[in-house]
């Protein structure tokens, strides 16, 4: 594999297979625009609805509030955002539109990516030069995959832990490695010393992910993760038992010194302390940060 040069242009067996179902206007929160292009579209949805979907990230706007909370402090010092999953590119677009943050991103299927390629060919180089996409999945090995891939349908994946659709689908190869030996091997993805702030949006593959990660990383260069959490789907697919899911978020507080947040339904949040060994917890978002508040 090698990063998206955003300056070649496209392939044309890509621009064959793929195209843009929808352009449509992304719309940050202050009010800033960009030209997207949405792929995927779901099967019962209309245009204008799948592209409504595509655009949201709830996720974006948490980011950019605690980047003016102190995590993009100026000085050359800010922490780079590592997008894992970076999907139709929407939260992406909110970080580039609402802060100086630079962005490590990644994407394991070929046709967001040939999407995520189109919308960022619309914006201004300032952006683009801010943004590295590594065309890849992460897991805890290195591993070759298929992707399923129905035309105006959602992605399916065994990599993202959901069972393809029976209908016209399509097989598509994706590849996988560990973040750390990816950032061992490519240490020109990041300065050495650069921090980071990741949201995570694998649906399944957290506790794969999370353990691709060595204790080196963990407890020195990332200041903040955001993940959803689905103990049963993460039990079922990942192979990770109930318990072996809350021992890694005591993991990440007791060895790495994170202070762990779960937010619930009605917005509240609270920290993540199990008084019991199997602790209840179902799933929702999240949060794993150095900074004692959420």
């Amino acid at each position: 594999w090698k990063v998206v040069n955003w300056d070649d242009p496209i392939s044309a067996e890509d621009e064959s297979r793929f195209s843009c179902a929808v352009w449509s206007n992304f719309k940050s929160r202050s009010g800033e625009e960009a030209n997207m292009c949405v792929t995927i579209l779901r099967p019962s949805s209309s245009n204008a609805n799948a592209a409504a979907s595509a655009l949201t990230c709830s996720a974006g706007h948490y980011f950019t509030d605690v980047w003016y909370r102190g995590y993009g402090g100026g000085g050359g010092n800010e922490p780079t955002y590592v997008e894992i999953g970076a999907g139709q590119g929407a939260c992406i677009l909110e970080i580039l539109l609402e802060t100086s943050a630079n962005v490590l991103a990644f994407e394991p299927h070929p046709e967001l990516v040939y999407g995520f390629r189109k919308t960022m060919a619309e914006m201004d180089v300032e952006f683009r030069n801010r943004v590295t996409l590594v065309p890849i999945g992460l897991s805890d090995e290195s591993m070759h995959d298929m992707i399923y891939h129905t035309l105006k349908s959602k992605v399916d994946g065994q990599l993202r832990g959901e069972q393809p659709l029976p209908k016209q689908k399509i097989k598509l190869p994706i590849y996988a490695e560990r973040f750390d030996t990816i950032l061992e091997n490519h240490p020109n993805l990041l300065p050495s010393n650069a921090k980071m702030i990741i949201h995570m949006d694998v649906t399944g593959s957290e506790c794969k992910i999370l353990s691709g990660i060595n204790g080196n990383i963990l407890g020195e260069r990332i200041e903040l993760i955001k993940l959803k959490w689905d103990a049963n789907f993460v039990k079922n697919i990942d192979k990770c038992d109930d318990r072996g899911n809350k021992n890694y978020l005591e993991k990440l507080r007791k060895e790495f010194g994170f202070h762990v947040w779960r937010i619930y339904s009605n917005g509240k949040y609270g920290q993540y302390l199990p008084k019991r060994k199997k602790p209840v917890f179902n799933g929702g978002d999240i949060y794993a940060t150095r900074k004692s508040s959420y």
